[in-house]
């Protein structure tokens, strides 16, 4: 075995949870959340980072750095430690299920023992136990969250900080990790901020926010939501026999509740196909002018394609993301099939990547004083740029900016991810390389962070 393999297998033993979420089939086992195994975790970075290649230790050199700044403690409303249990209890079935649920207690036990050593801030803690009390009375097994949420009221929230901003110092740090690359964050906002009103002329010229709003009430343009599953497939196996590459079998789950658009990877078991999950609560007609592009960002040639040509077959590689190159990735792929696309297939694309730089100076802004279009950063202030960016209105988008609180530096990974992404196929283009062997070659590197992306002969 790769040491990589050796390291992935280590994980695999003290963050069955994550490795789980990761497509590693799963035993019910969890991960401890106590101060010892938050401590154990780091310990096992601290050992393999001696003699790791390239890839791998940029890898545990970003993660470490990440633990020791307390991020992967944090107590948030996306990435921490009750929200990854309850999703990975939602794909259990049989003794795994049984064996979590009665480990549930004791998890979430071990993690207020976490938060007690550490302050929390008052935003993400209220949306925690609020969430915590919601899965307690409404999912089945989920009782021990009662307790959980009792204890984040009476003991974790009295000693919450109110400021949501993290710094520049540990903002470099969480950027670090969510890009696999240094980078500096006023830069960042300068270039974005350019990009920004580059975006917003080229949305004008395709029609605007007018253009928008008649498509969105133009009856060629709605699905009806038992037709969604069919016509999204449809759009997938379109954009398959467009790329070409055979990736394995993807299929799309379309649940009846709210929550984010995403992708899940197959099991490596076999027991489970990768899915390209759209969850749709409402039961009128949906209109679907704005979604092609998710579909590609999601399934093909998005991320569907990355991880099916990506790496090969070492547990590491098939099993770990770096969002700067995963999502700016799939940023980037979308683009391939603008040819492929109606006018206002073409204007959704635009909208898009308007809202990706739109989040990401929302959250350069949050996390380091930036002045958002002028003025102070506020959470109201935040949606309402956001807002003026996007086809949604600001009450729509309160939870992405809970989110860029909760989760400092990941909105950046899919503009400045497909940034790099696009300068390096330039520089293919401009050495002559077919398109088609830039993408087979780049993503056979599989999950390094940018740094190791724009620098190939180092990944080996």
């Amino acid at each position: 075995m790769t040491q990589a393999a050796d390291f992935f297998a280590a994980r695999v033993r003290l963050e069955p949870v994550e490795t789980a979420l990761a497509g590693v089939p799963p035993t019910g086992e969890l991960t401890d959340y106590s101060p010892e195994g938050f401590a154990a975790r780091t310990e096992l970075i601290r050992r393999f980072l001696p003699g790791a290649g390239p890839a791998l230790a940029e890898r545990l050199e970003a993660e470490l750095a990440y633990h020791e700044a307390g991020f992967a403690a944090s107590l948030n409303v996306v990435t921490s430690p009750p929200v990854l249990l309850r999703e990975h209890l939602a794909l259990l079935r049989g003794d795994a299920r049984r064996i979590a649920l009665e480990g549930l207690g004791d998890a979430l036990g071990g993690y207020l023992k976490t938060l007690r050593e550490n302050r929390s801030t008052r935003r993400q803690a209220e949306s925690v136990m609020w969430a915590a009390r919601t899965w307690a009375t409404t999912e089945e097994g989920m009782a021990p969250y009662g307790p959980f949420a009792d204890a984040l009221e009476t003991e974790i929230l009295p000693q919450a900080v109110e400021d949501d901003a993290v710094g520049t110092d540990r903002y470099r740090v969480a950027a670090r990790y969510q890009l696999g690359v240094d980078v500096d964050p006023a830069e960042c906002f300068a270039v974005l901020t350019d990009e920004l009103r580059e975006l917003t002329a080229a949305a004008d010229e395709l029609g605007g926010k007018q253009a928008c709003t008649d498509y969105d009430n133009d009856p060629l343009w709605k699905v009806d939501r038992a037709d969604l599953k069919m016509w999204a497939e449809e759009k997938l196996a379109a954009a398959q026999d467009r790329v070409g590459v055979p990736v394995g079998p993807l299929e799309v789950v379309v649940p009846a509740e709210h929550g984010p658009v995403r992708y899940r990877p197959a099991a490596t078991d076999g027991s489970r196909a990768a899915q390209v999950v759209w969850p749709v609560a409402a039961p009128e007609p949906v209109a679907v002018w704005s979604q092609t592009t998710m579909l590609h960002h999601e399934g093909v040639p998005g991320h569907h394609l990355q991880l099916g040509l990506g790496g090969g077959a070492d547990a590491w590689t098939r099993h770990t993301v770096v969002a700067g190159n995963s999502e700016g990735w799939a940023v980037y792929a979308e683009g391939l099939m603008l040819d492929d696309m109606a006018a206002p297939e073409r204007l959704g694309y635009v909208m898009g990547l308007r809202l990706n730089t739109a989040m990401a100076l929302t959250d350069l802004a949050l996390h380091n004083g930036f002045p958002l279009d002028g003025a102070p950063w506020t959470p109201d202030r935040a949606a309402e740029f956001m807002a003026a960016h996007s086809v949604f209105p600001a009450s729509g988008l309160y939870f992405s900016v809970l989110r860029s609180a909760a989760w400092p530096a990941q909105a950046i990974t899919y503009s400045w991810g497909a940034r790099v992404w696009r300068e390096l196929r330039a520089r293919a283009d401009r050495a002559g390389e077919r398109p088609a062997d830039f993408h087979r070659r780049m993503l056979a590197l599989g999950p390094c962070g940018l740094a190791v992306l724009t620098d190939p002969a180092a990944s080996a």
